[in-house]
């Protein structure tokens, strides 16, 4: 029995030699199809795993407090009520750098701080570890080189420096630098947030000693949830927890606002009113003064001293017209004091870091991809699998008949297939498991990790996906060796010892058409007759190239969707380079004032006042989504900035008088379509239902677009205009109107569009990388499975081949022959794949999309050329490979009989 079990493994080992080409094509296939599977699915899980470590390593903060009139000491003493948190207190200026003028948020260094809290990422130097040490933003040396290098000075100029003696202030105006720095309080490597000095957008960070930052007012508490430390970022559980400390902190500060105010307007009052009644007793003075002239004055005329007289009087008219003045700017300082606003309190979570948010939801497209894609991909390997195995225990139908003649046992003789499938199964899984799990997370990191810098990757090893596509890999190969020898074991042992039959012929229901079948030289009607005739074989060739041509238009067709977006969104569905936002609670007057000042800006070609309110869906099965209100005059060139094209045909919408526009990502969440009405929630929490005229292309967030007479009649109150979109004569003038426009206290921040439109496009870019994986991985699968599904054709029909070249057939006859079938079975499965990657594309598209996007469904026509070319080129590679094999056909095989 030893002896029987070393002849097996002996016959294993040879037919594995003997058939090296099959063997490899075999653990090809496995190997790419776990490889892929494995990969594509560990990327987004490595993705979010490196970003949990660099926030946890680095104590990055859950939440954060801010406030616009500053945190003092009262704010410290809520937030110690609320339990379950950590807190730093901190300061923080903006400030503009001499010569380069650009904009830095300056921290203070943390790791001098207690809490333990936003610890730096040193990418060069060190930290600052006196007073007038400074360390700066990577980015800016990036951008700057020799001007920001270790070493050199940097001096800060006035702007950004404030009035209040009690906000934050730098000690010093010049540092000299030491580090250089990440943090993973700016994920995104460009963005840095928006101050309100300069033209509004920052350009870098920096570090300075915690002693160079003076005032008795703090700008943030740096919040840490000691609930969610167990828990990795982005999960469910860290989002739930984070929400509820969020809770208990806007319900410490919900009625701090007021107070704070009242606070604000009686410190200020104070000094003005020490200075009226200064003024009063001046007041009181130069009454006196002017009694005492007009007492004097006769006297003085008498005496001829006119000119002590005059004098006397002008000294008297510059203290009125001294003492009207600050009266006057007392009473404009008391107005301004009047019409302060209440003072906001911010309780932000990750979310609003720059970045932070933006790669989570990167990570959850990788994740839409790998849900689909890699499934279709490994089904396509399996099939091919499946197919070999089962073709090879088919081809040793002689040996399986002898060895059961022989007193083998079933599980024996399957052991010889068993072997060889087992190997190549585990041997390719091993070996594409192990590439794939680090190789594709490493390749969509590392592409990421152009918007994201990451001071590591971590890989994971998901034994989940391991061991269940190794099941479904030796399912598929060891299966069918069971299944096969099974049933041939089922028949007598002499009739296994003879070859199979030949499938039967027949006539194909072409020949029913004379007129075209009796045109049809011979070996056409052989190539039709054999198409039909070998349906299952055609099938599973039809099938792979079906299969791997989805596989590869769906790749091309996910680039396709994404490339042009960022620029269709924000050049034709959005034509403006500016967006400016005015100060809450301005007066018709002041709008009319800061509309004209817009107007007459240098630079300013053109302005679009409107009114913009952010509002919300109710709550229901679909998560809340903020709507953007946007209100328009109808009776302005509103068209020259909004497109306002149908979704459908793009054909232009105008306003409508008694409804609204709503954008068609938001239509499509809540399966909205025109007629329909949209509830909203406005900041009062009311809902407002708004009858849908229209809906308008448009790829990233939410909007509902009205008329201003419309808004007015459903809500009753003025639109007054809140924001203005701009045009501008040259872009490379964005930052100097910025800055003038800035000048106005009455306007608050001005966003640059290309900023928005380089970031937008930033992130779908990196999508390109995994799109190119996609398409590299499905042409090669593509190769592998014509070779394979060739290799068994040619195997199975060599027989019938040696047997053409015995009658006088020339090699490329014979090879015409076969591979006129070939052919046609891949045109069909090219046209039928073209079909189905259409398909696919939507499908993954709209799985990748997030609840903010969509994507158009789009396939340019030479994707379609690509695929279709790729697979043709393939498939005469492996023809040109067969034609070598063929060649070599001993034609003495086709008279040996078994008998």
């Amino acid at each position: 029995m030893v002896k029987m079990k070393k002849t097996l493994l002996k016959n294993a080992r040879r037919e594995i030699i003997k058939t090296w080409p099959r063997f490899l094509a075999l653990l090809g296939i496995i190997l790419l199809g776990i490889g892929f599977f494995v990969g594509i699915r560990a990327a987004a899980p490595d993705m979010l795993i490196s970003a949990h470590r660099y926030y946890q390593t680095h104590h990055l903060q859950d939440l954060s407090v801010q406030s616009t009139f500053g945190l003092r000491q009262a704010d410290r003493e809520r937030i110690e009520r609320v339990e379950g948190i950590d807190y730093l207190p901190y300061k923080t200026v903006d400030r503009q750098s001499e010569g380069t003028e650009l904009l830095f948020h300056i921290f203070p260094d943390f790791e001098q701080m207690p809490g333990n809290f936003n610890k730096w990422w040193i990418k060069e130097g060190r930290l600052p570890q006196k007073e007038g040490e400074i360390a700066v933003d990577a980015k800016v040396v990036k951008e700057y080189g020799s001007t920001f290098q270790i070493g050199q000075k940097l001096s800060f100029n006035q702007m950004g420096v404030k009035d209040d003696p009690k906000a934050p202030q730098l000690k010093e105006d010049q540092f000299v630098i030491v580090g250089i720095l990440y943090s993973p309080l700016y994920m995104d490597r460009l963005e840095r947030g928006y101050t309100q000095i300069g033209n509004g957008h920052l350009n870098a960070f920096a570090v300075v000693y915690p002693e160079d930052l003076v005032g008795e007012y703090d700008s943030a508490f740096a919040i840490r949830v000691q609930a969610a430390q167990g828990e990795k970022a982005y999960s469910e559980s860290y989002k739930e927890k984070i929400k509820a400390s969020q809770s208990q902190l806007e319900e410490a500060f919900k009625d701090r606002g007021p107070e704070v105010l009242k606070e604000t307007k009686r410190q200020a009052q104070e000094p003005l009113d020490q200075a009226k009644q200064t003024i009063c007793q001046a007041k009181e003075q130069l009454r006196q003064k002017e009694a005492f002239l007009s007492a004097a004055q006769e006297q003085l005329a008498i005496q001829g001293q006119e000119d002590t007289l005059k004098a006397a009087l002008k000294e008297k008219d510059k203290a009125k017209e001294a003492l009207n003045r600050q009266e006057a700017q007392i009473d404009e300082k008391e107005k301004q004091l009047q019409t302060l606003s209440e003072p906001k309190y911010f309780i932000n979570d990750r979310s609003h870091l720059p970045g932070v948010k933006e790669y989570g939801q990167n990570a959850d497209r990788i994740a839409a991809i790998a849900q689909v894609f890699p499934w279709l991909f490994f089904l396509v390997a399996i099939l091919v699998s499946y197919t070999t195995m089962t073709r090879m225990v088919d081809e040793k139908r002689l040996q399986v008949g002898t060895l059961k003649a022989l007193g083998y046992s079933q599980v024996d003789i399957a052991m010889e297939f068993f072997i060889y499938a087992s190997t190549a199964t585990c041997f390719g899984a091993l070996v594409g498991g192990s590439i794939g799990n680090f190789l594709f997370p490493w390749i969509i990191c590392k592409s990421y990790a152009m918007m994201y810098p990451l001071p590591e990757i971590v890989y994971g090893v998901y034994w989940k996906d391991v061991f269940l596509s190794l099941a479904i890999g030796l399912g598929t190969t060891i299966g069918p060796v069971f299944v096969t020898i099974h049933s041939l074991l089922l028949e007598k042992t002499a009739e296994l010892m003879r070859p199979k039959a030949p499938k039967v012929g027949g006539h194909i229901w072409i020949e029913k058409c004379r007129f075209l079948w009796n045109k049809l030289s011979f070996l056409n009607k052989i190539t039709l007759r054999n198409l039909f005739r070998y349906k299952g074989r055609n099938l599973m060739m039809v099938l792979g190239v079906m299969g791997c041509t989805a596989l590869v238009i769906t790749g091309l067709g996910i680039g396709d969707s994404i490339s042009g977006l960022a620029y269709r969104q924000f050049n034709v569905v959005e034509s403006y380079d500016g967006l400016v936002q005015y100060a809450s609670d301005l007066q018709a007057e002041d709008v009319d004032q800061v509309n004209t000042f817009i107007h007459q800006t240098k630079n300013v070609a053109d302005v679009l006042p409107l009114r913009i309110e952010t509002w919300h869906t109710p709550a229901g099965q679909i998560a809340q989504q903020n709507v953007q209100l946007k209100v328009l005059d109808a009776s302005s060139n509103y068209r020259d900035y909004y497109a306002l094209s149908d979704s459908n045909n793009q054909s232009p919408l105008n306003l409508p008088k008694d409804g609204v526009l709503v954008t068609q990502k938001l239509a499509k969440l809540f399966d909205l379509k025109v007629g329909d009405e949209l509830p909203l929630m406005n900041d009062k929490e009311e809902v407002v239902n708004l009858p849908i005229k229209g809906i308008v292309e448009a790829y990233i967030g939410h909007s509902c677009i009205m008329s201003k007479d419309y808004y007015q009649e459903k809500l009753g109150k003025e639109a007054l205009a809140n924001s203005a979109v701009i045009q501008l004569k040259q872009l490379e003038a964005f930052n100097q109107v910025a800055e003038t426009l800035k000048s106005d206290n009455r306007i608050v921040g001005v966003g640059n569009t290309q900023t928005f439109q380089k970031a937008f496009k930033d992130t779908l870019e990196a999508l390109n990388t995994v799109t190119l994986i996609l398409i590299v991985a499905a042409a090669v699968l593509d190769f592998i499975v014509l070779y394979s599904l060739t290799n068994i054709n040619v195997s199975e029909r060599l027989l019938e081949l040696s047997t053409i070249k015995v009658l006088g057939a020339f090699s490329h006859e014979m090879t015409l022959y076969i591979f006129k079938e070939l052919l046609i079975m891949t045109g069909i499965g090219i046209m039928l794949g073209l079909c189905g990657g259409l398909r696919l594309t939507v499908y993954i598209l709209e799985t990748v999309e997030i609840d903010t996007m969509i994507f158009p469904h789009r396939i340019h026509g030479i994707s379609y050329l690509i695929a279709t070319v790729l697979t043709f080129t393939f498939t005469e590679i492996v023809i040109g490979i067969m034609h070598i094999k063929l060649k070599q056909i001993d034609m003495v095989e086709a008279l040996k009989g078994v008998e």
